[in-house]
């Protein structure tokens, strides 16, 4: 699930590189270094944390920034902070082609999501989550 959601988030934040930095054909993947591979200075940061403000529709601190050497520590940040944003649609995507069997089960499996993401938003908000039982 963790890997799910940090290549949904990694999608976003390509996007938002993508948004702020011609990057040409190259693939935007967690190893790269925001400073030596794309040219990230002070500058460039802020404005990739306007975009992804807008993308994830979070405040960004500052810092958060400043200390992030590749793509994958900010991915690793919003993944850890931010997982609620996952849009529901796609999880129940992800989740449809792992479910196979009759109309039954996936009615099951559209439950077991709904309860999942409303672990995981409450969890997001200082609840405390507790496993969810397919």
């Amino acid at each position: 699930m963790e890997a799910a959601i940090e290549r949904s988030v990694l999608s976003r934040v390509a996007h938002a590189i993508e948004q702020t930095r011609d990057v040409g054909e190259r693939a935007i993947t967690s190893d790269i270094k925001l400073a030596a591979d794309l040219r990230f200075g002070r500058l460039g940061r802020i404005q990739l944390g306007l975009c992804l403000e807008e993308a994830f529709d979070i405040e960004l601190p500052v810092e958060m920034l400043e200390r992030a050497v590749t793509v994958g520590d900010i991915v690793t940040y919003l993944s850890r902070h931010y997982y609620r944003d996952v849009d529901a649609a796609w999880l129940s995507d992800e989740v449809s082609d792992v479910v196979e069997g009759p109309a039954s089960a996936s009615a099951g499996a559209e439950n077991w999501i709904s309860r999942l993401l409303a672990q995981l938003t409450g969890a997001a908000h200082g609840a405390h989550p507790t496993r969810v039982a397919p």
